[in-house]
């Protein structure tokens, strides 16, 4: 798979909090995860969850900013997904 990246990347090793849209939940409220980040730059990020999400899904993504527990909400769009070791690897591109 050939680099398709415009941006480079560093290391993100961070627990996020992804959040579905009402779209994809079964009930009538948002679906909450966890997730791990891998890597980040100014136009997306790749991450490590354990549920499967689906490419050109939005979601929403908490990053932390801080070792006090804020949290900055950025909307997102699958761009690919992949299986790894019983988990998902996706990458995620910020919506502007």
């Amino acid at each position: 798979m050939a680099e398709q990246r415009s941006a480079s990347r560093q290391s993100f090793e961070k627990d996020i909090q992804l959040e579905r849209n009402q779209f994809y939940a079964r009930e009538n409220s948002l679906v909450v995860r966890s997730g791990q980040g891998v890597d980040i730059s100014g136009l997306g990020m790749g991450i490590i969850t354990k549920f499967p999400l689906s490419p050109r899904e939005t979601i929403r993504v908490y990053l932390p900013v801080d070792d006090m527990g804020f949290t900055l909400p950025v909307f997102s769009e699958v761009r690919w997904i992949t299986v790894q070791n019983n988990n998902y690897r996706a990458g995620l591109q910020f919506l502007r």
